[in-house]
């Protein structure tokens, strides 16, 4: 509007001559809220450019237009003329809300009208108008809130607990999750706090720790007991953490916690699960160092029990054999030594049956797997138990049906016992017709594949078994119920151990008999070959003559070594029967001074010696304590003890053959072929 304009318009209405400011006019113009002047009709005086361009208008063409043509009568009627009255009547009237402007669409205002008052004007009513734009502060506040209540909707959805406070500590806002695990209200809440629902034992320290990190603007953890409102405690899980600092510094402190309770049970359960394992396994360790402990002693007992009874019965068969050997002794006094010899080896053989079943019970037996020639061990047999047959009035017949130079991988000693078992009781329960032993190499078909398994296959023309018998063949302390029975001697172990050491080399034993006909068994084992690093050349034995001269052409300077006078004696006239001159002395002590003195080609050593024993002995002598031509002699352990261990301890010490106690003159006959087997002279 032209300073004519206004000075025309002021005339017009008062008919009085008024002089605009000219620097009035032009800071109205300049300002960039709009502003406006209307009358008591409601049309405008005057309105500054920023107004007139709120509507596309000119200067020149606003004088005189009401507020409802230039605004529009829709927000005249609804808006501003209830303003615009309140406005005149109290002096002043605010308004604020979005308005639809033609240019520059819509936009929030907050427009003031006050009371306009001019000398010069005689309309009494004039309303100065002064509109401001906000809309931008008002979407950025729209934004802000939605963004609030978006947050405080999500605080109260989510399943944790939550509180938020001020700098002082005192919570200002529970989500709803927490006061439904607390059972409060909003305002119980807030009036009362939180730090009565915590366990009087764990209240202090939590307390003091959240002001801590509320004072320092730290992070905190924290794990106690908080009251549930079903009564008691539960277990929560809070943390807690400075939120960013407010655009006054100030700093809000929220905390969120978690009911883990269900959890911390479940915890505790599974400590106390794993602390009874814990004490289950420390308890099964205790019993089974126990247990160890007392097959060790069990074991111990066993071998000393072995020992003291072998050493005793040493003279008896050893004697009784000379004797039973002796060619110039008479007929009644060989039967008698016979007798003796006899009845010796089946108390031995009963000794060795309890404890080889004592040891299968403790779970201590086990194998001792070495290279074994098949048509060996069956020339053996055939060595050991012909005689027994002929003696019977019946042949034991051994047919060899393996083929070639085959040697497998297995406890030689133990599969010799099976077979020695299982022959010996044939021959017992056959009195006329024959005992046949048959071996043979089957491929049998396992998993996709051929494996070879050797068979043994026992025949007898015996007395055979009812079907009752033989399903109890194998149990333990069972013995054949025959007219028989009573004339043979055994305590019911010997086929119960063989059961248990074919077993031990997963093999298979199976009986078919029929009353008065006869028996047959089939003993299978794998064919295992014999590791490379192992094999060694072969060597055939020859089946015994009977000649107690064998092998005695060339002797062999020979040291008897026994503690126990009785045995150092009945050793050493064994050697002197088979044509050697022996030295002898009791202790290893006195064994080590005699072979710094003599060489000695062959050495039978006892192993249980007060002072120095055997074991100790012998490793003095491999040491080159004795000269090196007595560390290269041949020493022949001959002791009560039978035990595995004591084996292996003993080859370990040096040793180079093992022959138990009670000795015999064929034992010896067999230790002197190793010795020759190696290319020495004996």
């Amino acid at each position: 509007m032209s300073e004519n304009e206004i000075e025309e318009g002021n005339s017009f209405r008062t008919g009085v001559s008024a002089k605009p400011d000219d620097l009035a006019l032009h800071v109205l113009h300049a300002l960039d809220q709009p502003i406006g002047i209307v009358d008591a009709a409601d049309s405008f005086l005057f309105m500054n450019k920023a107004y007139a361009a709120q509507y596309g208008l000119g200067l020149e063409t606003v004088r005189g237009q009401s507020i409802s043509e230039v605004m529009g009568a829709d927000i005249y009627e609804k808006r501003l003329k209830v303003l615009l009255q309140r406005a005149r009547s109290d002096g002043q009237a605010t308004f604020r809300g979005w308005i639809e402007f033609p240019e520059t669409g819509r936009r929030y205002i907050e427009a003031d009208l006050r009371e306009y008052k001019h000398p010069g004007l005689v309309d009494k009513d004039c309303l100065i108008l002064q509109f401001r734009d906000v809309t931008e502060r008002e979407e950025l506040d729209l934004r802000r809130r939605k963004s609030l209540d978006f947050q405080e909707d999500l605080l109260g959805r989510i399943p944790a607990m939550v509180w938020i406070s001020g700098e002082d500590g005192i919570p200002y806002f529970y989500n709803e999750s927490w006061l439904n695990f607390t059972g409060s209200t909003l305002v119980e809440q807030v009036r009362e706090g939180w730090s009565g629902m915590v366990h009087p034992d764990d209240r202090q320290q939590v307390m003091d720790r959240i002001q801590y990190a509320i004072g320092n603007r730290e992070v905190v953890q924290l794990e106690f007991r908080l009251r549930h409102l079903m009564g008691g405690y539960r277990w929560v899980r809070l943390s807690g953490r400075p939120a960013e600092p407010e655009a006054e510094g100030k700093t809000d402190f929220i905390v969120s916690a978690l009911n883990i309770d269900d959890s911390r049970k479940r915890v505790e359960v599974m400590r106390q699960d794993l602390e009874e394992a814990r004490h289950l396994r420390e308890q099964a360790l205790l019993q089974k160092a126990a247990a160890d402990k007392a097959n060790r002693e069990k074991s111990a007992y066993l071998s000393l029990a072995s020992h003291e009874i072998r050493t005793p019965m040493n003279p008896v068969i050893g004697f009784a054999d000379l004797l039973a050997s002796d060619p110039n002794l008479d007929g009644d006094s060989k039967e008698m030594a016979q007798m003796i010899l006899k009845a010796g080896k089946n108390l031995l053989k009963l000794l060795d049956e309890v404890l080889d079943y004592a040891k299968i019970e403790a779970g201590a037996l086990k194998l001792s797997p070495e290279p074994t020639d098949v048509h060996d061990l069956l020339m053996e047999i055939d060595n050991l138990y012909a005689f027994d047959a002929k003696s019977r009035g019946i042949e034991l017949r051994v047919k060899d049906n393996v083929e070639g130079d085959t040697e497998l991988y297995q406890d030689r000693l133990r599969l010799q016992q099976v077979l020695g078992t299982l022959i010996t009781n044939s021959i017992r329960f056959t009195h006329t017709g024959h005992v046949d032993l048959e071996a043979a190499v089957e491929k049998v078909r396992l998993n996709g594949g051929h494996v070879q398994m050797l068979k043994f296959t026992l025949s007898d023309t015996g007395v055979g078994m009812k079907p009752e018998q033989v399903d109890k063949l194998f149990e333990p302390f069972a013995r054949a119920e025959t007219e028989f029975a009573e004339k043979y001697s055994g305590a019911g172990l010997g086929l119960a151990i063989a059961q248990k050491l074919v077993d031990a080399m997963h093999g298979t034993i199976s009986v078919q008999s029929e009353e008065g006909k006869g028996t047959t068994i089939e003993l299978t084992i794998p064919f295992s070959p014999v590791p490379e690093h192992l094999q060694r050349p072969k060597t055939r034995r020859k089946k015994h003559s009977g000649s107690p001269e064998e092998g005695a052409e060339e002797k062999a300077t020979v040291m008897v070594v026994d503690d126990e006078k009785s045995s150092l004696e009945v050793n050493s006239s064994l050697m002197h029967f088979l044509g050697y001159v022996c030295d002898t002395t009791e202790n290893g002590r006195e064994l080590l001074e005699q072979l710094k003195r003599q060489n000695y080609e062959i050495i039978l050593m006892d192993l249980m010696m007060p002072g120095v024993d055997g074991y100790e002995a012998t490793r003095r002598i491999r040491d080159g304590d004795c000269g090196e031509v007595n560390r290269e002699a041949y020493i022949i352990a001959v002791t009560g003890c039978v035990a595995d261990e004591d084996r292996e301890r003993a080859y370990k010490s040096g040793i180079n053959a093992f022959v138990n106690k009670p000795l015999t003159i064929q034992d010896l006959k067999e230790a002197i072929k190793a010795y020759k087997s190696m290319g020495r002279s004996s």
